[in-house]
């Protein structure tokens, strides 16, 4: 008799009788738990020893989990948690309440990840600036909800705090597509004489406008 897999423990996936012909498991939208990102595959199987959480790398590793929602957010947490490893930009408050966007590594997609009172979330796009949207978004929803922190005034600085984060990163998106209406005029700029003009009303100096040019500053990174 096969012994059932045991809950919780981080297992070498080979080591899991079945586990390649278990289906993968779908959420409440019925979409399949499975995503490739950074050089790795993440996806959540439906075996019948439980919703086994499956990290497809040089080693595969497989965990299983007793309940379907906490596979959910294992899968999610470890998603995200490649984005906040090494993310364009990441705000917060708390490790339990926090947003941030990246790029994959290697690739050139992008993806928005968070956490929301311990709750983990993950997705992708096309673009740098899908991204950082996308992290304010829910920065704005974490900052317009109830933060969790044990106390009423703590959870409303928290919030306060999240809406200006979320705010933070829009001027981020909004400093580049600067930068890229300032590039774009470069030429026309010299021309016509205007970089002192144009770098007082942007309150910067001539030398800081000239790295803009270049694309030094103010760009998407």
């Amino acid at each position: 008799m096969a012994v059932p897999v045991p809950f919780d423990q981080v297992l070498p996936a080979g080591d899991i009788p079945d586990l390649e012909d278990a289906p993968l498991w779908r959420d409440t939208r019925g979409r399949p738990l499975h995503r490739q990102w950074g050089g790795a595959i993440y996806e959540v199987r439906n075996h019948l020893d439980g919703c086994i959480v499956v990290c497809r790398t040089a080693e595969p590793t497989a965990t299983n989990y007793p309940l379907a929602q906490e596979a959910e957010y294992a899968f999610y947490r470890a998603l995200a948690g490649t984005v906040f490893a090494d993310a364009a930009v990441s705000k917060g408050w708390d490790a339990d309440n926090r947003a941030a966007a990246g790029a994959e590594s290697g690739g050139d997609r992008w993806a928005a990840a968070w956490v929301s009172n311990g709750v983990p979330g993950f997705t992708e796009h096309d673009t740098w600036d899908g991204a950082h949207r996308a992290a304010a978004e829910r920065l704005d929803e974490m900052a317009n909800g109830l933060v969790l922190t044990g106390d009423t005034l703590t959870a409303q600085i928290a919030s306060a705090h999240l809406r200006r984060c979320a705010n933070q990163v829009r001027d981020v998106v909004l400093t580049a597509e600067l930068g890229d209406a300032v590039r774009r005029g470069k030429a026309w700029m010299q021309e016509e004489r205007l970089v002192k003009q144009i770098a007082a009303g942007l309150e910067i100096n001539r030398r800081f406008l000239y790295r803009v040019f270049d694309g030094t500053e103010w760009r998407r990174r």
